[in-house]
Formats: C-alpha cells, sequence, structure tokens
C-alpha cells in the first residue's frame, strides 16, 4: 500500500514540477485549449496537485496499517481496514467513470484541439513571430505526431487554417506549396527543419501518420 502512495506522489510531484510532460515549446498549446473553462495546462497542474494529496494520504494510512501491526493495535488495524475498504472502493468508481468517459474526453480534447489549430496555426516555422503557431509545430517534432484527425490526400485539419487561407500571411499551402507543414515530416528536426522535400510536405510521403491527441500522447509524453 505504500508503494502505491508513492506511485501516485512521485508522478504528482514531477507534474507540479513541469518535468517532461508539457514543455516550454509546447505550453502555448496547452494554453489555448480549454475543458469547462480549465485550459490543459490548468487541468494537468490540478490533477498534479490531487496526485500530491492523494498519494501523500495513501502513504500516511500505509503508515498508520504498519504501526497498527507492529503495535498490534485492534483500533489502529479496524481504522486503517476501513479506510483501505473506502479507498478500493473509490478506485473502482473512478475507473468505471474513466472506461465510461474515456471517449467523451478523447473526443472533446481532439474537437478544442482541432478548432484551435484551425484558428491560429499560421507558420510553418519554428522560430515565427506567432508564438501558437511554433507552438504546434514543436508539439509535431516533439510527439512524432501530425495534426488531430486522420490525414487523407485531399483533407486534413490545415486546409482551414490561416496557413492555408490567408492571403496576408502566404504561406507555403496559400502558395499551393505545401498539404502539410514540415513538422510532420517523419525524421525532421529542429536542425533540418528548412531542408525537408515536398516529396512530404506535397505529396504526403514520409509523414507522421499518428494524430495528436489518440493515447493521450499530449498529456503522458508517449514518444
Amino acid at each position: 500500500f505504500q508503494v502505491l502512495g508513492i506511485g501516485i506522489l512521485v508522478p504528482g510531484v514531477l507534474f507540479l514540477l513541469n518535468v517532461t510532460f508539457i514543455t516550454d515549446e509546447i505550453k502555448a498549446v496547452a494554453d489555448s485549449v480549454s475543458v469547462s473553462g480549465i485550459t490543459l495546462s490548468g487541468l494537468l497542474s490540478d490533477l498534479a496537485i490531487v496526485f500530491v494529496c492523494l498519494g501523500t494520504f495513501v502513504t500516511l494510512i500505509s503508515i498508520l496499517g504498519i504501526i497498527g501491526a507492529a503495535c498490534t493495535n485492534k483500533i489502529i488495524l479496524i481504522i486503517y481496514v476501513i479506510i483501505v475498504l473506502i479507498l478500493a472502493l473509490a478506485q473502482l468508481i473512478t475507473v468505471i467513470l474513466y472506461i465510461i468517459l474515456k471517449d467523451e474526453i478523447d473526443n472533446t480534447l481532439k474537437t478544442s484541439l482541432t478548432e484551435s489549430l484551425q484558428t491560429n496555426y499560421k507558420y510553418d516555422e519554428l522560430g515565427s513571430t506567432d508564438t501558437l503557431s511554433n507552438s504546434f509545430n514543436y508539439l509535431f517534432l516533439t510527439y512524432k505526431c501530425c495534426s488531430f484527425n486522420d490525414i487523407s490526400s485531399t483533407t486534413n485539419d490545415f486546409d482551414t487554417t490561416p496557413w492555408c487561407t490567408d492571403a496576408s500571411i502566404n504561406g507555403r499551402c496559400y502558395r499551393g506549396n505545401g498539404e502539410i507543414p514540415r513538422a510532420c515530416c517523419d525524421g525532421v528536426t529542429s536542425d533540418t527543419y528548412t531542408s525537408q522535400s515536398s516529396s512530404c510536405t506535397i505529396s504526403l510521403n514520409n509523414y507522421y501518420t499518428q494524430v495528436c491527441i489518440r493515447g493521450y500522447n499530449i498529456i503522458f509524453n508517449d514518444k
């Protein structure tokens, strides 16, 4: 039980310290998306606090059980068993709710991220003046994914972005020189970003076919 407490506590601390989960480069994307009025960054922060509190509580309860067993104190052991049963029931309810709501959460995040991309994506660059465009590109690079819905040869999430539709921006997509940004090309890095061939960006060869929300890889850094 103590191991469980530590197992919950450590991820919570890592979330709070912002270790590897949401990097500075992609934080703008997380800040641009909200669920029930809470940004994705805020949601992760709230989850981290819950993990820390729950992990600390479970660890303390496990210590209580150890003390009760060592002292053969029946009252402490009874309290320990009752709390463990309550936690087990709460865990079961949480798992059931997750199974029921997983698809809804997935779809909500996907819809919000897609809307943010289609409204705000302007530049196929890593160092443009638009922070959110840079952030989306770093997102694709970091998680080796491309957009938030499956890409076909004729349609994708980028079709309605300012990058493809705004004449004042005059993006590569608007000029007919790109179906997807260079960040979506398999094997691209920040050093090779500007040298990606049209075989990927126009002909859609060797690009990341995984969408960026599947498997919650944005949240859990599933690279």
